[in-house]
């Protein structure tokens, strides 16, 4: 499933049920394991530590997030 977001001209897909655990796209958000709830937000396949992370669900509620040392961060979702 794909969904489109939009904002300061850039364009965003989410992906919904991951079943691999690997960075397939310059700048995504795997998870760490298959079908987990951490990730790591990574740019050409180099992780990006501190980084500022908004998910937004389809209800649109919003849950903020930040990377850790490593680029990853707890989605808190189970």
């Amino acid at each position: 499933m794909f969904a489109l977001w939009e904002q300061d001209g850039a364009v965003y897909y989410a992906r919904v049920g991951r079943s691999e655990a690997q960075a397939k796209l310059p700048f995504e958000l795997p998870p760490v394991t298959a079908n987990g709830w951490r990730i790591v937000l990574s740019r050409a396949d180099k992780p990006m530590p501190g980084a500022s992370i908004a998910l937004i669900a389809s209800d649109r509620s919003k849950v903020a997030l930040t990377t850790d040392a490593a680029g990853m961060a707890e989605t808190g979702i189970a």
